[in-house]
């Protein structure tokens, strides 16, 4: 069904382990598509309502650039409010990624903070939280276990080549 969240919890399950998703998907025929995908996994803190947050990926030229065009719609309201916490202090991993607004941001660097030492965080930042900078995930970043940023995210938050920007 796609979102790289979604992507890496069904792959996870793919290979044995027990997952689940903590998040929003729209009621429409996307929605479903996406819950039906994630039929693998554990659904049951899945909240559904509205349009399902799309994105198009374009890949241009030889080369294959990629750009994404990304209509976030439900995956925005995501808030503190819709977050079990005490669903994810149970996990081993817990895995975070970006999106478009500001509130899930929010709710993201708060469940990362209360998360405990127990919990594993992996951070997946995107473009879209690689442009925010350093001092806006830092509250992620300092309880991240393995963040997962492409050459081009670590150059834009480090402000480096890649190699000396990963250091």
């Amino acid at each position: 069904g796609g979102g790289s969240a979604a992507n890496t919890v069904v792959a996870l399950s793919g290979m044995g382990f027990r997952a689940g998703y903590v998040g929003k998907i729209g009621s429409d025929s996307e929605g479903e598509f996406i819950w039906k995908s994630l039929d693998s996994i554990d659904r049951s803190r899945i909240l559904r309502g509205e349009r399902s947050g799309i994105c198009l990926t374009l890949l241009i030229g030889k080369d294959r650039d990629r750009s994404m065009i990304v209509f976030p719609n439900v995956n925005d309201t995501l808030c503190w409010e819709d977050l079990d916490v005490e669903y994810a202090k149970e996990c081993d991993f817990l895995h975070l990624t970006s999106f478009v607004g500001d509130r899930p941001l929010e709710a993201q660097r708060r469940l990362a903070a209360e998360a405990g030492s127990e919990v594993k965080i992996s951070f997946d930042p995107g473009m879209l939280y690689a442009r925010r900078g350093i001092p806006a995930l830092l509250p992620i970043l300092k309880n991240t276990y393995i963040c997962f940023p492409s050459e081009e995210e670590v150059e834009i938050l480090s402000g480096k080549e890649f190699w000396e920007g990963s250091r």
